[in-house]
């Protein structure tokens, strides 16, 4: 089997570890990536048999002679001081079903694990943050008893702190008891005016024939009844 010099450019930009061997286990290639991972140089290992470089120990245990035996893929785990090696051996068989080549891959574990624990790190460091930003986002929301935790009331506080320094009118709607008045109050605590009158008035309180008198106030002697003094109105008041 004869490797082309294209084939050694494409093989050495591969990053993971590739040596390549013919049906009886001599070394034909070996890329730039294996001599990094290994270190070991390709000049030392192409044209030797991977058999008399276990029996030397020069390497460890092989995948690729266990792919011979086997005509199979074969996996094989290496740990040393320094790295933790995945060895990963794959036959090329011709048109009569024979090998003709092994392709072995090997990668640096430790490198992936570490990698995967520095994911895992950041993963925590950003839940920490995003909780203590809940937490500061949950103090923010508590106003005169006011504590909203749900995602459902966050939202709509969310859209009243919006909506508070602007000049425009802002209707709020819902069953009664859910809450209305309370984010009206939200909502002038965080407005412009949060120094000016904050007027309550319950519509469905007032009966039909005094609604005049409550909304545009009353002078003395107005009507029966009326207030020495008068009274002002919600609009003046407000």
């Amino acid at each position: 089997m004869v490797i082309s010099k294209e084939w050694d450019t494409l093989l050495d930009l591969i990053s993971d570890g590739i040596i390549i061997t013919d049906h009886e286990g001599t070394i034909l290639k070996v890329n730039k990536a294996y001599e990094r991972i290994v270190s070991i140089k390709p000049k030392a290992l192409v044209g030797k048999n991977i058999k008399e470089m276990v029996k030397d120990g020069t390497i460890p245990e092989s995948s690729t002679l266990k792919v011979l035996q086997t005509k199979q893929e074969v996996t094989l785990f290496h740990e040393n001081n320094e790295k933790d090696l995945l060895y990963t051996g794959t036959p090329m068989f011709n048109e009569r079903n024979e090998i003709v080549a092994v392709v072995n891959c090997v990668r640096d574990m430790r490198e992936l694990n570490e990698l995967k624990r520095t994911v895992t790190q950041i993963k925590q460091v950003n839940q920490e943050y995003r909780e203590q930003l809940d937490y500061f986002h949950g103090r923010e929301s508590k106003i005169d008893g006011l504590i909203a935790e749900s995602r459902e009331m966050q939202h709509v506080l969310t859209l009243a702190t919006k909506v508070a320094p602007l000049d425009s009118v802002v209707m709020l709607r819902g069953e009664s008891g859910v809450g209305k008045e309370v984010i009206a109050k939200f909502i002038h605590t965080h407005s412009k005016r949060v120094s000016e009158a904050f007027i309550k008035v319950n519509c469905g309180a007032i009966p039909k024939d005094l609604m005049e008198s409550e909304f545009f106030g009353y002078e003395t002697g107005a009507f029966t009844g009326a207030s020495k003094g008068g009274k002002p109105g919600f609009f003046e008041l407000a």
